[in-house]
């Protein structure tokens, strides 16, 4: 028997469903997208009408892999396989959903994620309704698994449509209900407290259909699966067949499939911090001037546009480390991991090269003190990238993997076909379900400006 479908009822404030509400529907089963033309990611290919619904799943998935829930029992197949999180996403109700400002999307971030979670770990069929984005500009540790529920605006509008959705919605009497929200308002007050009359008329409204409602201001996304009771993620059929089948395979086929999988498994690649030559650490990516009096990068405040998107000038310089976690003895013996850095623009060329390209002196905060950035190792990349060309949005990948280094010939060759068709944002979209189906990777998204921008003190 394969994994039942699951759904997570969103609320999104300005929009418009088939059905005339303002509550989303998403669903997450093992029915995959008709059609994927575009290229996007088979996953959440089916939301890539809606730019914004697209990104906010594709921050979804990343954190609920980031949580690394494990597998059950032959489920642990899947991992091997490269493919986590089972399912696809979709939205049955959304065929005519218009209204809805990119920017609005990002509150459907948690119930995309808890979608992902409820299916993959088969958590009860109850009616669930959830709104809350998910951290986008964190930059985790190697063994940070905490994924931040920051909170949204119109909440009051939105617990308005819950309650109407519940009194004319066919939800079956006796019905019990959770309801998932950022624990803190935009204004850093609590929840619950902050809005406990719409609270209690939701509870009213729940009540006169004999139901219950749970309500659950969550400060992680990690709590929210604690709520639903989540195990691990369960194994699908394909799980069970391909373990039918390893289980009849000759040793030497077994073998050979093994190294085959272990050469493309998933890597843990993350974000790191810098230290200097002061000994202080500074977390990365961050933003640089090069000073060729000195040969050397000096660190600048952050910059950031509007909805918190990190902002690069012509002649900065982009800093960042990376280490990978899995530091086995198998790797070491093979000569650990080969990187290299992958630059995709909205409108600019794709720009292929390996992190030694990029290898600069790095001063401490005072510029008393300089740090030099080593040549690649078996496990971590440190580089300065300077930041070029026309305002526009970049994302800026470094790929991992195992065995042969990469051809980056190759690979600028094959990601410039796959996003020749693509757009603006969609070219970011394309790509990164490209290369993810090449190597593991780690990625951060900023926009190159001319002109001015926030920067912290």
């Amino acid at each position: 028997m394969d994994l039942s479908p699951r759904n997570i009822l969103v609320p999104l404030a300005g929009a418009r469903t088939a059905d005339g509400t303002a509550i989303i529907d998403v669903r997450v089963a093992d029915e995959p997208p008709a059609h994927n033309r575009a290229g996007l990611d088979a996953q959440i290919a089916m939301l890539g009408d809606w730019g914004g619904l697209y990104q906010s799943a594709m921050t979804a998935c990343a954190a609920v892999r980031r949580l690394r829930l494990r597998p059950v029992g032959v489920g642990r197949l899947r991992a091997w396989r490269g493919s986590p999180l089972p399912g696809y996403v979709s939205i049955p109700n959304a065929t005519a959903l218009d209204g809805l400002d990119p920017s609005q999307s990002r509150s459907a971030e948690l119930g995309i994620a808890l979608a992902l979670v409820a299916y993959g770990g088969q958590a009860r069929p109850d009616v669930i309704f959830a709104t809350g984005q998910l951290e986008s500009r964190a930059r985790p540790s190697a063994e940070d698994r905490n994924v931040r529920v920051e909170p949204v605006a119109e909440i009051a509008t939105k617990l308005a449509e819950i309650r109407q959705y519940t009194e004319t919605a066919s939800i079956e009497r006796g019905s019990r209900i959770l309801l998932f929200l950022p624990a803190e308002t935009i204004d850093g007050r609590d929840t619950r407290a902050a809005h406990r009359d719409e609270l209690g008329r939701l509870a009213e409204a729940v009540s006169a259909k004999a139901g219950t409602l749970d309500i659950h201001p969550v400060a992680t996304l990690n709590d929210a699966v604690v709520t639903l009771g989540i195990r691990g993620i369960e194994p699908t059929r394909a799980d069970k067949v391909l373990a039918a089948s390893a289980a009849v395979a000759a040793t030497a086929a077994v073998l050979s499939i093994a190294w085959s999988l272990w050469l493309s498994a998933p890597i843990g690649i993350a974000f790191a911090e810098v230290m200097l030559s002061d000994g202080s650490r500074v977390s990365s990516p961050l933003r640089a001037v090069y000073e060729p009096q000195s040969a050397a990068y000096v660190m600048q405040p952050e910059c950031l546009g509007p909805q918190a998107m990190p902002h690069y000038r012509n002649g900065d310089g982009l800093v960042l480390r990376t280490v990978i976690r899995d530091q086995g003895v198998l790797v070491n013996v093979l000569g650990g991991y080969h990187h290299i850095l992958v630059a995709v623009s909205e409108r600019s060329d794709v720009v292929v090269v390996p992190p030694q390209s990029f290898a600069r002196p790095l001063p401490s905060r005072s510029g008393a003190q300089t740090f030099t950035p080593p040549p690649p190792g078996k496990w971590d990349v440190s580089v300065a990238v300077p930041i070029e060309g026309i305002p526009e949005r970049t994302k800026l990948f470094v790929l991992a993997k195992r065995g042969r280094p990469f051809d980056a010939d190759a690979l600028a060759t094959s990601t410039r076909n796959a996003i020749a068709n693509a757009k603006g944002v969609d070219r970011l979209n394309v790509a990164t379900t490209h290369l993810s189906r090449i190597a593991s990777y780690v990625d951060y998204t900023f926009r190159s400006t001319e002109g001015d921008v926030s920067c912290a003190p």
